[in-house]
């Protein structure tokens, strides 16, 4: 045989074959188990909760500047097995502390089903744990069990939304009754539990289907409701129970709310008053 092997009446054999390979080196780290020494993460990596991940009590895990977070599920070999669910509990404390220009990100996975949003169940307070964030961008929140409880003390200058409809998300804030400072809050579909505790200084913006809002604890002083004008989308908010909270009429209640310097942008010359934003108290009509 002779030539390149191919063809023998090839008079330029042999020739020489050059292959090229790729290889892309990952900067992920996986969070699994439980964590039981005072932990930071850094934005030198990119961060997966992979499954079950515990915060032990006495332990801190702090979430520093720049640094993303992905909840991604696990998915068994076994094809018979259901994903595991990428969730936190935190016994111990958990600090979010991002920067005007890194801001910390969390986010679920791109896939559906399991890990479709950021669940994070905060148990700490009663280990004199704390949850805190500040400078944070999280998408599709589930803070607190279906957002209903067990939500972070404190949230400031932090953006929470949702790219896509997520189920049984939302935050509850837990302390007494914790606060949400400075930072932008869009409600979408599928939002389930809604407490942002004492609310100061918040843009609120109605970016899901018309539901209602409780307010169940705290004041809300110097924010901003906007209503989705394109979809009728609208705030309904109410406060449980009266308190100091239920008025006689809007006069009254102009007159005397505890909750003061909002502004509520709604399409008041709609005739359909189904369309307008409104606040009450549970159990009363909205004024």
């Amino acid at each position: 045989m002779t030539g390149n092997g191919y063809d023998p009446l090839d008079s330029s054999a042999p020739y020489v074959f050059v292959a090229r390979f790729y290889m892309i080196v990952q900067r992920g780290r996986e969070l699994r188990g439980l964590i039981t020494d005072d932990m930071t993460l850094t934005k030198e990596y990119f961060w997966l909760v992979a499954g079950g991940v515990g915060i032990d009590a006495g332990v801190t895990v702090t979430v520093s500047e720049g640094t993303q977070v992905q909840w991604s599920g696990y998915t068994p070999n076994d094809p018979y097995s259901d994903p595991e669910r990428a969730e936190v509990t935190v016994w111990g404390s958990l600090l979010l502390h991002g920067t005007y220009d890194e801001p910390v990100e969390m986010f679920p996975s791109e896939l559906d089903g399991n890990g479709r949003d950021v669940y994070i169940n905060f148990h700490g307070s009663q280990n004199s744990g704390v949850f805190h964030t500040r400078y944070v961008k999280v998408d599709a929140p589930e803070w607190g069990y279906a957002g209903i409880y067990y939500g972070p003390n404190s949230i400031d200058h932090s953006y929470i939304y949702a790219n896509k409809s997520a189920w049984d998300t939302g935050f509850s804030m837990t302390g007494n009754p914790g606060s949400t400072t400075n930072s932008i809050v869009e409600m979408w579909d599928g939002t389930n539990g809604f407490n942002p505790g004492n609310a100061d200084t918040v843009l609120f913006h109605a970016k899901g289907a018309g539901r209602h809002y409780p307010f169940p604890q705290g004041l809300v002083t110097n924010s901003v409701f906007l209503q989705n004008n394109a979809q009728n989308y609208a705030w309904t908010g109410f406060w449980q129970g009266c308190g100091g909270d239920c008025f006689s009429g809007k006069d009254a209640a102009s007159a005397g709310t505890r909750h003061r310097g909002n502004a509520f942008l709604s399409k008041y010359w709609d005739p359909n008053p189904n369309h307008w934003m409104r606040f009450g108290c549970y159990y009363t009509n909205p004024i």
